[in-house]
């Protein structure tokens, strides 16, 4: 995540200084948010999502932070009657659990953040195009990150005109 912020900020600034020269508005752009809202973003993570792989890693996932919910709560409303054994046999189970759990956890995000990043990558030709569109049609002088900027009105946001050029491409 942090890789695809500093491409954003990146690609803006580069963006933001070749188009400074020309006068006209100041507009704001969250770059992840425009490609992610394509229906392109929406395919990939569609098909990500119906991987056998990847859908048996969630269901997993979700099974065990189920089951580890349920552990928790067995042990803080039963724990006190149990023996000091059962007690260490219990959390011994739930410590083991809790890592199966966390690795899982480790992996989706792990597959989403790649498919994040090849899709920021593929997606960039259209969205340079689709910024050099809105650009020119809308005498746009400087673009800022969303983040950058400590407040912007929603009519300075051009994120979801983005989104809109770019799915129409």
């Amino acid at each position: 995540m942090k890789n695809i912020k500093v491409l954003a900020i990146a690609l803006l600034a580069m963006m933001a200084s070749s188009y400074a020269a020309a006068q006209g508005k100041i507009v704001v752009l969250n770059l992840q948010v425009a490609i992610m809202q394509t229906d392109k973003a929406k395919q990939v993570f569609t098909e990500l999502n119906s991987k056998s792989d990847y859908a048996a890693m969630k269901s997993k996932f979700e099974g065990l932070k189920s089951e580890l919910q349920t552990m928790e709560k067995d042990f803080n409303t039963n724990g006190v009657t149990w023996s000091t054994d059962r007690q260490a046999e219990y959390s011994k189970n739930f410590d083991f659990k809790n890592a199966d759990f966390k690795l899982l956890a480790k992996k989706l995000k792990a597959e989403n953040n790649a498919a994040t990043q090849r899709l920021m990558a593929d997606m960039q030709p259209k969205f340079q195009k689709a910024m050099a569109q809105l650009v020119e049609a809308e005498n746009i002088g400087l673009v800022l990150d969303s983040g950058a900027a400590r407040f912007a009105s929603p009519d300075y946001d051009i994120t979801s005109k983005v989104t809109t050029l770019i799915n129409k491409m």
